[in-house]
């Protein structure tokens, strides 16, 4: 008789438990939805915290019953609490985010998941990316970036991942599936899904295969950490390996500056420009041509005398749009300015 009361009292407890949890979610909920409707911003993260604390399947249902009753025209709410999904780190969760985004992967919000599960290196995440990478309804677009974040999350459930995938996909995903597992492996077994298998059933017992974090392949980019100042320093795994740098082609880039001329500073001209885009090339050995800015024409090569032969970009500081206008003697929104756009 003794262990049928204690099988009770278990039963009991998780029965009690489970309303509990419940309760605490559906009360949560309701001041989720509250706050949305008042639209104060720090109440949905309040209640944000909490859903996402308590974790699980209907956690993340509790949350998209909400943002569907968000108007479309609040585009803050929007992805306040499209961004909350991102912050579960239960795979039971993850597993249900993955469903919502094959769910509505022929709509913004599936894509709008998808592209915020970018910031959760959980393994967790996995889960999710597992339903993504080789659902039919989901573009190729989403299945690559299903792969790119697969890539940052260095786990041997990621190559598995992977590798099913492999198998499975017919298009041009396929491409960015083998880069992705090199990338993460360091096995180069290309287009061959068996050769795959066959190799990480003998590797996966051992854990992921050590790679070099600094990347011999980096070499001679000039992508040292923070030498150019640019996104090149902060790009992940992945980007970072497909970066392929102008400074790799050795042409030359136009920069189109502005000084102000007006005023007293007609004879000596005034620099406008803070971010100067010569100096960022210079750092890494781009050659490039510096002008001012002159009233454009419509034909480049008349406007802008001696350009480099072999110019492959143009770079043109925001200061030159009239919206961001620092010039004394040029007022936004006025007929006269001087500035290369309205």
């Amino acid at each position: 008789m003794r262990w049928k009361r204690f099988f009770v009292a278990v039963m009991l407890f998780a029965f009690i438990t489970a309303v509990a949890y419940a309760g605490d979610l559906n009360k949560a909920k309701s001041q989720l939805a509250k706050a949305v409707t008042e639209k104060n911003k720090e109440k949905i993260e309040e209640a944000l915290v909490e859903i996402v604390a308590e974790g699980g399947a209907k956690a993340v249902g509790a949350i998209l019953d909400v943002l569907m009753q968000v108007p479309q025209k609040e585009a803050d709410i929007y992805w306040q609490l499209v961004s909350s999904l991102s912050a579960f780190t239960d795979e039971d969760a993850m597993a249900e985010i993955g469903n919502l985004i094959v769910k509505y992967a022929s709509s913004p919000l599936g894509k709008d998941i998808l592209f915020v599960l970018q910031r959760n290196r959980t393994t967790a995440t996995v889960s999710a990316l597992r339903k993504v990478v080789s659902a039919e309804v989901a573009t190729p677009e989403m299945r690559r970036l299903a792969v790119e974040i697969l890539g940052n999350i260095r786990c041997v459930d990621s190559v598995d991942v992977l590798i099913e995938a492999l198998e499975r996909t017919r298009d041009s995903v396929k491409q960015d599936i083998i880069e992705v597992l090199t990338l993460l492996t360091g096995a180069r077994l290309g287009d061959n899904p068996r050769g795959w298998k066959e190799w990480w059933s003998k590797q996966r017992p051992y854990g992921m295969p050590k790679v070099d974090s600094e990347r011999k392949s980096e070499e001679g980019k000039g992508l040292g950490k923070g030498m150019t100042g640019t996104a090149v320093d902060e790009l992940d795994d992945v980007r970072r390996e497909r970066y392929f740098g102008l400074e790799q082609l050795k042409f030359p880039v136009l920069v189109i500056a502005a000084k102000c001329t007006e005023g007293r500073h007609k004879d000596q001209h005034h620099d406008l420009c803070f971010d100067h885009i010569e100096h960022v090339l210079d750092r890494m050995k781009i050659p490039n041509k510096v002008v001012l800015r002159i009233p454009l024409s419509g034909n480049l090569e008349t406007d802008i005398p001696d350009i480099p032969k072999g110019t492959i970009a143009i770079c043109i500081n925001c200061t030159q749009m009239h919206q961001f206008c620092v010039c004394p003697f040029c007022t936004p929104g006025a007929g006269k300015h001087d500035r290369l756009f309205p």
